[in-house]
């Protein structure tokens, strides 16, 4: 082979050699956005994990909501009841009242009668 030749060879090889370090590379690209996709699922495992926590938070935020207006209606009913009773013991009172007072009429009556009685006969 010649110089010229040599050169030819030379400058092949460079290419070669250029060729190759540009397949390293790409094989580098290739192997990094496969990291970047692998991360990127995980990131999507992970959001899909926080939205099914928050959709089980929720529910049971519905839960509670749902036994308090429970708890509330209970109350409610209670407080009425106690309303009632408070109400018939009103009533109560007042029968007693007037029952009190009609006695206190019957003692006057019997005792203006023993009165007349006792100054008629004198």
């Amino acid at each position: 082979m010649t110089v010229d030749g040599f050169s030819v060879i030379s400058h092949q090889s460079s290419v070669i050699s250029h060729q190759s370090s540009l397949i390293t590379h790409q094989s580098s690209l290739i192997t990094h956005h496969s990291s970047v996709i692998t991360h990127q699922s995980s990131l999507i495992t992970h959001q899909s994990s926080l939205i099914t926590h928050q959709s089980s938070l929720i529910t049971h935020h519905s839960s509670v909501i749902t036994h308090h207006s429970s708890v509330i209606s209970h109350q409610s009913s209670v407080i009425s009841h106690q309303s009632s009773v408070i109400t018939h013991h009103s009533s109560v009172i007042s029968h007693q009242s007037s029952v009190i007072s009609h006695q206190s009429s019957v003692i006057s009556h019997q005792v203006n009668v023993q009165y007349y009685l006792r100054n008629s006969l004198l």
